[in-house]
């Protein structure tokens, strides 16, 4: 069947991007038979932490509270079971050395968990800025559970040029909000309590604009929805595991 006037009509966001970059059948699942989701433990683990830091910047926690806080609700909020043991005491522990020594990104934010709409190439699409301010400079942030390295190797500098097109997509809002684009953009690696910070660059965010029209396009002319198998995504992190048909072929 062609789902292209489906797809047309949809607002999109950059994890709707990535998931068909990952996987187009476990997209389909997801965005066009819209088959329920099925959680993990780093989505818990990277939706518990943001939800600390977003009580904290609104106010509703101070500096101190932080940790107590993260261990009195560690276990109610993270259902789910990791692939092994120490992947738990792991996480556990990065979070609260995290949340102990806790440095804030910046004094004042002006937007916390900022939901944003936008257009790209005529889409609309939709997403969440976890952090934006401006002191000397305006920037904006997105908390990030995985461990970033920066550009330390060609192979790290483009895992961190992948994750920055979520945030070159934010400018576009953005610059709509302060009527200029922001100067800096930052991932606050949090289980690393490690801050990234990148310049803005204007020719990167023409290059993010091109890939996720080209995307999209790629998307609306799919007739084959096709696995993209990985053991451990496919088995930990992906959220339609459950009602995939090639799961378990994978060894």
């Amino acid at each position: 069947m062609n789902y292209r006037f489906i797809i047309e009509n949809m607002t999109w966001s950059y994890s709707r991007l990535t998931a068909f970059e990952d996987c187009p059948y476990g997209w389909f699942l997801k965005y066009i038979e819209g088959l329920p989701s099925e959680s993990n433990f780093f989505a818990e683990y990277g939706s518990f932490i943001h939800k600390i830091l977003q009580m904290f910047y609104d106010g509703e926690l101070s500096k101190n509270q932080l940790p107590l806080y993260y261990l009195d609700q560690f276990s109610k909020e993270i259902k789910a079971t990791p692939p092994k043991a120490a992947t738990w005491n792991n996480y556990y522990s990065q979070g609260y050395r995290y949340l102990s020594s806790f440095q804030p990104v910046c004094k004042k934010p002006n937007g916390v968990e900022r939901k944003v709409q936008f257009e790209v190439s005529g889409k609309m699409f939709t997403g969440i800025v976890d952090l934006d301010f401006q002191d000397s400079e305006l920037c904006i942030v997105d908390h990030k559970s995985r461990i970033l390295k920066g550009r330390k190797t060609k192979k790290e500098s483009a895992t961190l040029d992948s994750y920055l097109r979520q945030l070159y997509l934010y400018a576009i809002p953005i610059y709509e909000i302060y009527h200029k684009y922001p100067d800096k953009l930052g991932f606050n690696c949090f289980r690393s309590q490690e801050m990234i910070w990148e310049p803005f660059r204007f020719g990167e965010l023409q290059k993010t604009k091109s890939w996720a029209a080209e995307l999209i396009a790629a998307i609306e002319r799919t007739s084959q929805w096709n696995p993209n198998p990985d053991y451990f995504r496919c088995r930990y992190l992906c959220d339609m595991r459950e009602h995939c048909i090639y799961k378990n072929m994978i060894v």
